[in-house]
């Protein structure tokens, strides 16, 4: 295969894209990566340098490469690469309820931007696609509307495969209603229950109003529970159910207005069973509503306790608030559910001491989303303690990335795409090589360990911004004296390769069976470029 790929090398008429799509997607990695490393080992001369050009978008194909839009080396053809977005995918159903259709309910405040400040939290820090996220407000939130929009998203969605991300959130008001007979079947004979609790039900936005089959009853919890059965055995249990509402009528009737609790006046027990999802018909049933400890096909995040109120404040739902504020203060790719509702009641302090935001299910303790969609962004590159010099540290970019001495690079505990990861600490370059440099801490950082990572920032500092700014002022003029007598060597920006840097940096690489598991030589190379 490789004569072959370097007679490809030499047909400077060949296009690219009828090229590395075929030759990427039908090979198997194994052969990709040793391909790699041989067509890198055959670049031992300057003659095959002119070969570069058409190795990039084969290499761009197969490795995970980075683009400076303004970078042209050699007149390539670029293209492109797309927002990183997440390394699993997730898919959305967010429903918000401000405004109800039947004048006996009071209308709330801030459920429609608690909606819209989860759908903006999604896309802006987790990166969602906004065509995975569905967003039902007010109006177009009515029991039909959600039920359909739960089958079309989300159950019978091709894209969704089985273990992605999967999140419902729901924001408005919660009701109780008196039970059918035989809603609890077998349940409460069992547990010599005499008086049968009421049902808790959401309130989509036709709540209590009339429908085509009598009143509607509401989203009832037997009813979510089955729908969301449905979707656990067609995309599997990594599914999270967020609910901004609440099931305990206010104390006092002043404080409705805040309260995401409403009575249900005209819809009666028959109207409860004739709305029930029919897969929840024959189906046995909890008398815990909601708060159903048992259930092993999602994790439920709910705003309070049986006997407390979801209550909203004047930055919204105070729940959701404070799940926005700890779930962007805290790496989620090694948080659990029960530590990050640790952390809301940490941080919210008086804010919830009145309602306690609970989380229920058998998955509470793994990782939120279940860590399938935070990629490695590769804006970051490892950082390596250097035994033989304190405070020293090796970082594998160089001069081939653009990197100068008295550039700055931040420090970050991981390489993740997507959550919460502030600099720890800066260091300065000291050392420049063509693939890797030397870094020093500075004074002010904290200690830097084993298993950070650094990010280039090209701030440099004052003692050292003059000199390279000089020195790429001299750089042309340098490359044009060695080039007298020979040819004339066109100036490269600063951000271009150099053929010798190439060379030397490969020479000095260790031997073949060293560089098993490492980055290939021209990847790493073209890494700060592409």
């Amino acid at each position: 295969m490789l004569p072959a790929y370097r007679h490809y090398l030499r047909m400077p008429d060949t296009q690219y894209e009828q090229f590395y799509p075929v030759f990427a997607t039908g090979s198997h990695p194994h052969f990709i990566n040793s391909l790699l490393r041989r067509v890198e080992k055959s670049l031992s001369s300057e003659s095959d340098l002119d070969d570069l050009p058409r190795l990039f978008p084969f290499l761009r194909y197969n490795q995970p490469l980075r683009l400076a839009p303004d970078v042209s080396l050699y007149s390539i053809r670029v293209y492109p690469l797309p927002l990183q977005t997440m390394g699993g995918q997730m898919f959305v159903l967010v429903i918000g309820i401000d405004k109800y259709k039947s004048g006996s309910i009071w209308d709330l405040d801030s459920c429609v931007s608690d909606a819209r400040r989860m759908n903006r939290w999604l896309t802006s820090d987790l990166r969602v696609p906004k065509e995975n996220i569905r967003l039902l407000i007010d109006a177009e939130a009515t029991k039909a509307g959600i039920e359909t929009a739960f089958l079309s998203h989300l159950v019978n969605n091709p894209s969704i495969q089985r273990g992605d991300a999967i999140l419902i959130y729901f924001a408005g008001h919660g009701s109780l209603m008196p039970s059918p007979p035989d809603w609890y079947s077998g349940i409460l004979s069992s547990r010599k229950v005499h008086t049968p609790p009421k049902v808790q039900v959401l309130c989509p936005y036709d709540h209590d109003t009339k429908g085509p089959e009598g009143r509607i009853a509401g989203l009832s919890d037997r009813s979510l529970k089955a729908l969301i059965r449905d979707l656990s055995q067609a995309k599997g249990d990594n599914i999270t159910l967020i609910v901004d509402s609440s099931f305990t009528p206010p104390l006092k009737i002043r404080d409705r207005r805040h309260i995401r609790w409403t009575s249900t006046h005209k819809a009666t027990p028959d109207d409860l069973r004739t709305s029930l999802w029919q897969s929840a018909h024959g189906q046995r049933h909890e008398t815990s509503g909601f708060h159903d400890a048992q259930t092993s096909t999602h994790t439920l995040v709910i705003a309070c306790g049986l006997n407390q109120m979801a209550v909203e404040g004047k930055h919204g739902g105070k729940f959701t608030s404070a799940f926005l504020e700890a779930a962007k203060g805290v790496p989620l790719h090694r948080t659990s559910y029960d530590h990050l509702v640790d952390r809301m009641l940490s941080q919210a302090g008086e804010e919830l001491k009145d309602q306690r935001p609970i989380c229920i299910g058998p998955d509470k303790t793994r990782f939120i989303f279940d860590v399938t969609l935070f990629p490695p962004d590769e804006s970051y590159v490892s950082i390596d303690v250097l035994a033989t010099k304190a405070d020293h540290f090796r970082v594998e970019v160089g001069s081939a990335h653009s990197i100068f001495n008295g550039d700055e690079m931040s420090i970050h505990f991981h390489n993740f795409s997507g959550p919460y990861n502030p600099s720890i600490g800066t260091v300065v370059v000291m050392e420049v090589h063509p693939t890797w440099c030397v870094v020093r801490r500075r004074t002010n950082s904290t200690q830097i360990e084993t298993g950070c990572w650094a990010r280039v920032n090209h701030r440099q500092t004052r003692s050292n911004s003059w000199l390279s700014t000089t020195s790429s002022a001299f750089l042309p003029w340098t490359r044009g004296k060695e080039g007298e007598g020979r040819r004339s060597i066109t100036p490269k920006p600063s951000h271009s390769l150099d053929e010798k840097s190439i060379i030397s940096a490969y020479q000095d690489q260790p031997p073949e069976e060293e560089l098993i598991g490492r980055p290939s030589l021209l990847c790493r190379c073209f890494n700060g470029i592409f």
